[in-house]
């Protein structure tokens, strides 16, 4: 036999015949305008990083027995500042970050 009289099984799955069509039944679209007006509030809402930052002060806190204006803008203050090299950079990055979070 050189596969030539073989016939394809039948009982492929269904996703596997539709190849990149199965996307566009699934009923989710990137673009739809749900999505475009939910999106950034969603992201802004669960942020991932706003998330560390509040752990981080958080153990700031427990560490060295800091409230939360020290964690931020003590202590953490001057370790941004270490880390990006300047006070301005850190004092700019504060503020941003008070106002997301």
């Amino acid at each position: 036999l050189n596969g030539e009289d073989i016939d394809p099984p039948c009982s492929l799955p269904r996703a596997a015949m539709l190849g990149d069509r199965s996307s566009e039944n699934s009923g989710r679209t990137k673009n739809s305008p749900l999505s475009l007006v939910l999106g950034p509030l969603i992201k802004l809402v669960f942020s991932e990083k706003a998330r560390r930052r509040k752990r981080c002060r958080e153990l700031l806190k427990e560490r060295y027995g800091i409230g939360e204006f020290g964690a931020r803008f003590g202590k953490g203050r001057r370790m941004k500042a270490a880390r990006l090299g300047g006070e301005l950079a850190a004092l700019r990055e504060g503020a941003r970050e008070l106002v997301r979070d």
